[in-house]
């Protein structure tokens, strides 16, 4: 199979590496070329695009547990811990991104098959990213009914729309629409929503700080830097790494991603893991410092309804989970097509027998069988997940929605599945791609760099699957 990313038109961004070939440039023409590369449009595949899309992927209402997560351990030992989380999710990210450059895989299940040669971790990363999904968007519904009603009970509405059944049901119907959209590159003009409305509520928090602070202290609270109490670590790192979840987009965002090369991946990685930590940090100190120990596993509570800044943000933030909510369902049902194609249920799709992709084929002589080419076999597996991806997302939606509408606390099972599932989608799914490109030769680094990558992953995912049985445990009284 051909690489579509040698047939890619290069972008303006991609002046930067041209500029670099021809060695001497004038200051000027580098000037113009930075302007334009800074300024000009957002285009589908630029660097820009990709690293708005990630970051939208990772912030959302998700950020506002993090103070929480710092009163837990403390704000010296959180900022640490923040800072080890993002250098966690940038490793994981840069093997997902180089390997899906390196094989052009179109998502994380055919990635993960084309780079371990393994079809039952290729069909269990679908299911995984099918559940933590669909979970996913539930806790966006019950999140959206939980909190909204009380935000437009201020408004001049009538009565029965400020009803917890009605907010759900006109929240879904304002996204159904961009469960349509047919590349996750398309939602790069929805992708800033969550930006703006972290950095809002930052500065926000930022303003109030002194005064809460003084107040909490007054109330008789302690301002912690260090809080070596294990069972906290363990929940504090669960939140600070969730925190930079984006991985099952990053796949999408690299295949589609112009002339995708090690440098350009390794920009976009970077550039998206420091501009979340620039968020974080300040969103987590501003939020601990203002209640201490006090702080609300969803700090906006500890903020009045009726403060007119906090309910612009939280209106902000309502709307960025017009971003949230269909990234989530557009993975889940990319997943779900997946699953139905390679068991020969979709309209389209091969017998089980024969195979599934053109990467999980045999080769050839099975190809000859079925009287298809690889060019269109291809083509026919587009448009066979377009059209299965376009249909099963208004369904994972309407899921949610009747989740949402019937169930308010499930809050304990969902972080259990977060950390369980979660923890295989960012660390060990990586890992696992990162220890197979070593055994075949194409990792590209150095015996040290390769102890410190697996050394630090397998760190990350036996504490997050500690979590998962300390939730567990703790679920059933034993701690």
């Amino acid at each position: 199979m051909s690489n579509p990313a040698n047939t890619r038109s290069v972008s303006v961004e991609g002046a930067e590496a041209q500029q670099k070939e021809k060695g001497k440039e004038t200051p000027k023409k580098l000037k113009r070329v930075w302007s334009e590369r800074t300024f000009s449009t957002v285009g589908p595949g630029s660097i820009r695009g990709s690293i708005i899309t990630l970051v939208g992927a990772a912030l959302g209402v998700g950020s506002l547990t993090l103070p929480y997560a710092m009163s837990l351990v403390g704000i010296h030992q959180g900022i640490v811990m923040l800072f080890l989380s993002g250098g966690a999710s940038f490793i994981s990210l840069s093997i997902l991104k180089k390997a899906t450059a390196r094989t052009d895989a179109h998502d994380y299940a055919e990635l993960l098959y084309r780079t371990t040669g393994s079809k039952r971790a290729s069909l269990g990363i679908d299911m995984i990213i099918c559940v933590f999904c669909f979970g996913s968007l539930c806790t966006f519904f019950i999140f959206f009914g939980d909190f909204c009603p009380a935000v437009v009970q201020p408004l001049p509405l009538p009565e029965f729309m400020k009803e917890r059944g009605f907010v759900l049901v006109f929240f879904a119907l304002a996204v159904m629409p961009l469960t349509q959209l047919d590349k996750i590159s398309m939602f790069r003009g929805l992708a800033s929503l969550p930006v703006v409305a972290s950095l809002l509520f930052t500065g926000c928090m930022g303003f109030f700080a002194r005064e809460n602070f003084q107040r909490a202290v007054e109330s008789g609270l302690e301002l912690f830097f260090f809080r070596l109490d294990v069972l906290m670590t363990l929940k504090a790192n669960s939140i600070f790494l969730f925190a930079f979840f984006q991985h099952i987009s990053a796949v999408f965002v690299a295949y589609e991603l112009v002339s995708p090369s090690d440098l350009r991946v390794e920009k976009t990685v970077g550039r998206a893991i420091w501009t979340e930590i620039a968020i974080y940090i300040p969103l987590a100190v501003f939020g601990y410092l203002s209640f201490l120990s006090s702080t609300e596993g969803n700090v906006s509570r500890n903020y009045p309804m009726d403060s007119i800044p906090f309910l612009v943000c939280r209106l902000l933030f309502c709307l960025a989970l017009m971003v949230c909510v269909p990234l989530r369902s557009y993975a889940a049902a990319n997943s779900a097509v997946s699953l139905a194609w390679k068991w020969g249920i979709l309209p389209g799709s091969p017998a089980p027998s024969v195979g599934t992709t053109g990467a999980m084929r045999g080769g050839d002589e099975e190809r000859a069988l079925v009287g298809v080419t690889p060019g269109e076999e291809e083509e026919q597996r587009k448009r066979a997940m377009s059209r299965g991806r376009r249909s099963l997302g208004p369904l994972f939606l309407l899921g949610a929605l009747m989740v949402g509408l019937r169930v308010r606390q499930v809050a304990e099972v969902v972080a259990l599945l977060s950390a369980l599932l979660a923890t295989t989608i960012m660390i060990s799914g990586p890992l696992g791609i990162f220890l197979c490109s070593l055994r075949n030769g194409t990792a590209g680094v150095g015996t040290g760099v390769a102890v410190f990558v697996v050394v630090y992953l397998s760190v990350f995912a036996l504490l997050g699957y500690t979590q998962a049985l300390v939730t567990v445990a703790q679920g059933f009284g034993w701690l």
